[in-house]
């Protein structure tokens, strides 16, 4: 199987996957959940799935990374941007705000030059501008006030662009085991040492979401 098909399976796969984690993080959060109990929660129990896996299946993703800065980066936008995102959900229907996050990937490829120094043709560029017109419509920012928590999910959308961007960049210096492995401990180890202050007990229920 060609890489570039691979690819695109595997990230079909994965968002297949993620609404049922947008599910999940907006039932718990309109119960009154907090959002930063909530993220912690998404990259703790990723921790404690994923690492274990890891360590037998890929030892070598515990070694120091090349480049610790390029993925404390990534991690960090990535929690701001989950933060954002389960906000917005919070006060937002799924759909909408998943389409206004689909910004995302427009974001990737306007950054892309920047970023990875690569080059964008003008059938990218117009992708880019049809993509915003779309995220325009749904958010109608002239018809009154902007839906309740959409800075949030643009904001979030900006933030993902970045995480992913840095992801690429490091394709050729770490592996998908060491990325996902930092990212999952680093998360979690930020998280847990500010979600006792917003802690609430989850019943059943919430700790199954």
């Amino acid at each position: 199987m060609a890489p570039l098909t691979k690819g695109i399976l595997l990230y079909i796969a994965t968002w297949s996957v993620i609404p049922l984690m947008d599910v999940a993080a907006k039932i718990l959060g309109v119960s009154g959940y907090s959002i930063v109990e909530i993220t912690w929660a998404r990259f703790f129990f990723n921790a404690l799935i994923v690492l274990p896996f890891l360590a037998v299946k890929q030892p070598r993703t515990f070694r120091m990374p090349k480049k610790p800065h390029w993925l404390a980066f990534g991690v960090v936008m990535q929690l701001i941007a989950t933060y954002c995102y389960f906000t917005a959900l919070k006060t937002m229907p799924i759909a909408e705000a998943l389409a206004v996050y689909f910004a995302y990937p427009f974001l990737i490829t306007a950054f892309a030059p920047l970023v990875l120094g690569e080059k964008v043709g003008i059938r990218r560029w117009s992708a880019v501008v049809v993509g915003f017109i779309g995220t325009l419509i749904i958010l109608r920012p002239g018809a009154g006030t902007l839906p309740p928590g959409a800075l949030y999910v643009l904001f979030g959308a900006l933030c993902f662009a970045f995480y992913n961007l840095f992801a690429r960049k490091l394709a050729g210096i770490a592996g998908a085991g060491e990325i996902l492995g930092y990212q999952s401990l680093m998360g979690a180890f930020v998280l847990s040492l500010i979600v006792p202050f917003f802690w609430t007990m989850p019943d059943l229920f919430g700790l199954a979401l």
